[in-house]
């Protein structure tokens, strides 16, 4: 199996007191359950423990500690309504790691680590291998995506005991009393099972068998009690140790192989498992050990490896068998360590040997989550456009007004329209010389337009205008080129509140102003070569504005020359020249 980068000595040490002495059997005799003590042995000379499948610490020099990852998901938030529920998963977007150079902030300092992800179909991202140190997670959405402010970077802090890795689920701490011995004569065996609420699925069942030997002293055996399972074997016999964990089926001879109900291996406590973890040792260097878990009876990997030697055989040595790693023997494609069914531990053709295992359980990664959310980008508009015929259509040959100033509002209390002092301010936007607008780059919700009042001030763009008469038509209707503003007393005129889940281009402002008639009639009916013509010209505003600055200008026809005018109204003045009449009415009120 691919060994982890990590110390699970370490880790255990962290975790656990592993005494360093143990307690051995007497040459003789039998222990207090009335099973006979294993015979004497000769000592055993050291080696190196086997490494397939599975690390120890013999296998790699102690190193700096790099068992931390960092993980998390891109959701979309259609709705911008912070329910998780409805939201969709973000994928192909790039995140990348930095570490902290020091100063605590991110900026331009801090170092890359590792080359950046790309969310996948899930919209997931993982930073594995990740040591002690303060780090920054960086989100760069499509362009179709934003964050909110802030969001797109997340602070992530790995301590020195988070960087060594965790421990998961435990499979059994062997607290609870049990034993099972074997003696000759050949056949010989002995099963055991034990209902145990802190094993896993609920009992732990031991087996042991005698495949040669023939010294009625002599035994295979396996205590639990104390937080020790006590593997005991006399020189002269042999025999296979197991022990299963496979739920409450009240038997030790037999595995039921999905009796632990599909427990998922891969993840405890929100953290990555990566391993099943045995704190182990054996007084003899080929002591060989078999890891097999099932998924169901046709789908199950085994895995092999050499106890490493201790002093006493004590459980002072940890070593893990890796999920990734490669099976000696499997079944079905191997086991799927997100359904197990069944674990069975087993020591092969054990002879002269005493071993101890304090823990068996899983270990992992600390595993940090960062989180993103991404919103839509949203746009608003669209016009603002001179109403001549006062109808709220944007009708042929009306124009639009640049130069207007609006102002969007989220609308905070919800009432669907204007409140001051309540709604918030979200961004200004300035209508083109086509006059239209656009607010960018949204989130969903509702928000209010609003005409600022600093349009309608002397020389601004909609001096002398007023808001389209008639019931400003409701902007969540969709309808284009329809008139959507309504005048509000002091704060120019607004829309009522639209609300967005994608962008809207139908939210426009008509106005009209001044409506000036001319009227000019003649008296004569008709005119002979050299006859005087008297006609009279008359300007009404009919409003509903005040017409500013009205000039006036009367082309005389080919043919006609000028004599005389007079005017009726004070403080209007007249002149010809060239066979045109102007004069200045300066501002009409209505």
């Amino acid at each position: 199996m691919a060994p982890l980068g990590f110390d699970p000595q370490s880790l255990f040490h962290k975790l656990f007191s592993i005494p360093t002495t143990v307690q051995r059997h007497s040459a003789a005799g039998r222990d207090r359950a009335g099973r006979r003590g294993r015979g004497l042995r000769r000592a055993q000379p050291s080696g190196r423990p086997g490494s397939l499948g599975f690390e120890t610490l013999e296998t790699r020099a102690m190193m700096a500690a790099d068992m931390a990852e960092i993980v998390g998901a891109i959701r979309l938030d259609v709705q911008n309504d912070g329910n998780a529920a409805n939201d969709t998963l973000v994928a192909g977007a790039t995140v990348q790691l930095y570490r902290d150079n020091g100063n605590g902030s991110f900026d331009a300092g801090d170092a890359i680590v590792g080359s950046a992800e790309t969310t996948d179909v899930l919209g997931q991202y993982r930073f594995n291998g990740l040591g002690v140190g303060k780090y920054f997670v960086k989100l760069t959405l499509p362009p179709a995506l934003q964050s909110k402010p802030g969001g797109a970077l997340k602070e992530i802090n790995i301590t020195a005991a988070e960087a060594e890795g965790t421990n998961g689920q435990t499979i059994d701490g062997f607290d609870s009393t049990q034993i099972a011995d074997a003696a000759p004569p050949l056949p010989s065996s002995d099963n055991s099972t034990h209902d145990d609420p802190n094993v896993m699925g609920g009992e732990r069942d031991l087996f042991v068998e005698l495949t040669d030997g023939t010294d009625i002293f002599s035994s295979v055996s396996l205590i639990s009690g104390g937080g020790y399972l006590r593997l005991a074997s006399g020189s002269m016999v042999t025999g296979n140790a197991k022990i299963v964990w496979d739920g409450q089926d009240n038997s030790a001879t037999s595995v039921n192989p999905t009796g632990l109900g599909g427990l998922d291996f891969t993840s405890f406590n929100g953290n990555t498992m990566t391993g099943i973890m045995l704190a182990v040792g054996a007084d003899h260097p080929n002591c060989v050990v078999k890891l097999r878990v099932y998924t169901n009876a046709g789908q199950w990997s085994e895995f092999t490896a050499t106890v490493p030697e201790t002093p006493g055989g004590a459980a002072t040595k940890v070593f893990t068998f890796n999920f990734e790693g490669p099976a000696s023997n499997s079944a079905g494609g191997g086991v799927d360590f997100s359904d197990v069914g069944a674990v069975e531990l087993t020591f092969v053709g054990v002879s002269a040997v005493d071993a101890q295992v304090s823990l068996v359980g899983l270990i992992g990664l600390t595993t940090k989550t960062a989180d993103f959310t991404a919103y839509e980008r949203i746009n608003l508009g669209d016009r603002v456009w001179n109403d001549a015929n006062n109808d709220g259509q944007l009708g042929a040959g009306e124009q639009g007004i640049s130069g207007v100033k609006l102002n969007l509002y989220n609308d905070v209390d919800g009432n669907n329209q204007y409140t001051n002092g309540v709604d918030t301010f979200v961004a200004t936007a300035t209508t083109n010389g086509t006059g239209h607008y656009q607010f960018t780059d949204l989130l969903a919700g509702q928000y209010v337009v609003q005409v600022d009042a600093a349009n309608f001030q002397d020389g601004q763009a909609l001096d002398g205008l007023k808001s389209s008469t008639g019931s400003a038509a409701d902007p969540d209707n969709g309808v284009d080129n329809d008139d959507n503003g309504s005048p509000l007393a002091g704060f120019g005129v607004v829309s009522q509140a639209i609300s967005l889940a994608a962008s809207n281009n139908t939210l426009d402002f008509g106005f009209f102003g001044f409506d000036l008639v001319l009227d000019k009639s003649v008296e004569q009916t008709s005119a002979s070569p050299m006859e005087t013509i008297s006609y009279t010209v008359r300007v009404v505003n009919d409003g509903p504005s005040t017409a500013k600055n009205v000039q006036f200008v009367d082309n005389l026809p080919e043919g006609v020359t000028y004599k005389s005018h007079t005017v009726s109204k004070a403080g209007i003045s007249l002149s010809h020249s060239a066979g045109n009449l102007t004069g200045s009415f300066g501002n009409m009120a209505s």
